[in-house]
């Protein structure tokens, strides 16, 4: 399966808009995320680079999304209300 990543999101009312790259402030939350959570670091969910979603102010989504023949698994670093959030599935996480 394939998965595209949307330009917009809607997720429980909220707008979430696709970036087209990790920018310097995404860079620092996502390190912030590693500082707080060291078992993470070389975690193979989240390898690669992730797609990643700015919502309202101070609210970002890292989707990583991994495919094989047989199921597709993501995983979501969510960062809301100044809280981290570890978010994981299978299928197409942006339905």
């Amino acid at each position: 399966m394939t998965v595209n990543a949307p330009a917009e999101l809607v997720i429980h009312g909220s707008k979430w808009q696709r970036e087209s790259s990790i920018g310097k402030s995404d860079g620092k939350l996502l390190a912030h995320y590693f500082q707080q959570n060291p078992s993470m670091v070389g975690s193979p969910e989240l390898a690669g680079t992730p797609e990643v979603y700015h919502g309202a102010s101070q609210q970002r989504r890292f989707y990583w999304i991994h495919s094989s023949l047989n199921k597709t698994v993501w995983t979501c670093v969510e960062y809301k209300d100044r809280e981290f959030h570890f978010l994981q599935g299978e299928g197409n996480p942006y339905q």
